[in-house]
């Protein structure tokens, strides 16, 4: 079983909980039975915390406890000029390139909310490492309709039985819910910093009346999901700063049964329709590289390896979208998980 080397700045921890709530950090992720190792890390500490994971722990699965607050996400300029004034990254902490954009190491984190007590995020923290299996027999997932073809495609990488929806015409008032669901879940919507849920988007000459409906809230995945992961191409899936549990698709799912997330921190990019790149690709390289039993953090790494690889090959250089893409897009939750076809 692989290592966890976990990050958490006990400082930071102490000023928002309490000064003891770092044992019972400790403790909870020990008690899991995984082999893991803590580093506290306060800010003057950072680059000499990096040089030592760089160099000892290449073997190791990073693990960020705490959200924006209790551990700062590191900020880079963006690649784009799309309004984004700098996007939040874990890449930094594993890569030794002064961009950031390709990681070297596994890397996940586990945020909390800003509305989380010590019981709570304790709960969460139990919840995601009470095992390290997910089932994917079964697969859901929702698509503005005007990317319907591209995001057919990425659910054509999760290689199971399931349906996407489309919105329009499926909306938040169709009421979408979950009865003892297990498997993978896939969201190619709109998203936004300050908003909670996912929107979709009519096709050019639809004739539904609303351009951006709203398809889904958190409260539609609060309920009825175990053993499950999840992957969104929302813009600001993953953004979660500042933001309580109920204001956040991942965040709630991470506290109702899903074991890890992957999503972007800023505005994503991907295709209307098929060769996909981007998101679309990334996405479907990481479910291509899961179902092969390997562990979440290292199907992430290692789609984001091959994504890069595959435009280099193509273009003979990232561009800046293919930078930003691979520098937004993070995992939350726990990232030892693998596949149980069982």
């Amino acid at each position: 079983m692989k290592e966890i080397t976990a990050l958490y700045d006990s400082k930071r921890i102490s000023k928002k909980y309490s000064k003891k709530f770092t044992v019972k950090i400790q403790d909870a992720l020990v008690s899991s039975s995984n082999f893991i190792q803590f580093i506290d890390v306060c800010e003057s500490k950072k680059k000499k915390t990096k040089d030592f994971l760089l160099s000892e722990c290449r073997d190791s699965v990073i693990l960020i406890i705490g959200g924006d607050d209790i551990f700062p996400f590191e900020r880079t300029e963006s690649f784009v000029e799309d309004g984004d004034e700098d996007v939040c990254t874990d890449n930094w902490w594993v890569s030794s390139n002064t961009d950031s954009v390709v990681p070297e190491i596994e890397i996940s984190r586990v945020p909390d909310s800003i509305d989380d007590d010590e019981g709570s995020f304790i709960k969460t923290l139990e919840l995601l490492f009470k095992s390290n299996k997910v089932r994917a027999d079964e697969k859901a997932g929702m698509t503005a309709e005007i990317w319907k073809t591209a995001a057919e495609n990425v659910f054509l990488a999760l290689k199971c039985q399931g349906e996407m929806l489309s919105s329009p015409p499926h909306t938040v008032e169709n009421k979408l819910s979950f009865d003892s669901y297990e498997g993978g879940l896939y969201f190619n919507l709109h998203g936004a910093e300050d908003e909670a849920g996912w929107y979709g988007q009519r096709q050019r000459f639809s004739s539904y009346r609303e351009e951006y409906p709203l398809a889904i809230l958190p409260k539609n995945i609060s309920k009825g999901i175990k053993n499950s992961f999840l992957a969104s191409e929302a813009c600001f899936g993953a953004f979660v700063n500042q933001k309580k549990a109920s204001d956040s698709m991942m965040l709630t799912a991470l506290k109702s049964g899903v074991k890890f997330c992957i999503g972007s921190t800023a505005t994503a990019y991907g295709t209307f329709a098929p060769p996909i790149s981007e998101a679309d690709l990334l996405v479907s390289l990481f479910f291509t590289e899961f179902l092969k039993k390997k562990n979440a953090s290292l199907a992430f790494l290692n789609a984001k390896r091959i994504f890069a690889k595959k435009n280099l090959e193509k273009n003979g250089f990232l561009d800046d979208d293919d930078k930003k893409t691979l520098v937004e897009f993070v995992m939350y939750g726990n990232p030892l998980t693998e596949v149980s076809f069982e």
